[in-house]
């Protein structure tokens, strides 16, 4: 299956859990502002895209980021 694929049934997946939880607005926003900031910093992308960074450690740094 390719990449586009999977990453439309997870998009789909995110969307309907956040229509049925009622956030579809926080969701949104927070997608918005996740690309606006990884469209303004390489240094950014270069973290979370390092196979040496800890998924664990990508996580905390978007709850930091959006919370």
């Amino acid at each position: 299956m390719s990449q586009s694929r999977v990453a439309g049934r997870y998009a789909m997946a995110l969307v309907n859990e956040a229509r049925q939880a009622n956030v579809l607005d926080e969701v949104a926003n927070n997608i918005t502002a996740i690309g606006v900031a990884l469209h303004e910093s390489k240094d950014l992308i270069q973290f979370f895209r390092s196979p040496v960074i800890s998924v664990r450690k990508k996580q905390e740094a978007l709850r930091a980021v959006l919370v």
